[in-house]
């Protein structure tokens, strides 16, 4: 799922429906849904610090939601943990003009659950 931007700021992106795939994610966990929340903060504030490029991943378990040192913490112990949905989600500023002169954003969604948990881990290293 890919959006883009329509302005020179971050918040000129609509993001309601790879924010309304994640929130129905987070809502099937049976206790503490409102982890995604956190991360969701967690991602406003630093696109608001002026940050350019950012990756994050979003783990979905029956008891809630993790971010990517968690998902690789526990994709890392020798019994792996089992997540129900892997997402990796990517923001980052285009090095193009659109038709108003301004560098556009673009966020894309990606279900990467059905990769390999050294794949996964790799990933997460190679974005952090």
């Amino acid at each position: 799922m890919t959006e883009k931007g329509y302005g020179k700021d971050w918040y000129c992106m609509n993001l309601s429906s790879i924010w309304t795939k994640l929130i129905k994610e987070s809502a099937e966990c049976e206790h503490y849904s409102s982890d995604f929340l956190i991360q969701y903060d967690c991602i406003v504030r630093k696109l608001n610090a002026g940050c350019n490029k950012l990756t994050e991943y979003f783990g979905f378990r029956d008891y809630g939601v993790d971010h990517d040192s968690f998902i690789k913490s526990r994709l890392s112990q020798y019994k792996p943990y089992e997540y129900r949905k892997i997402y990796k989600l990517t923001i980052e500023h285009g090095d193009y003009l659109n038709y108003e002169g301004f560098c556009d954003w673009k966020a894309e969604l990606s279900d990467i659950s059905e990769e390999t948990v050294e794949n996964i881990l790799k990933m997460i290293e190679e974005d952090e």
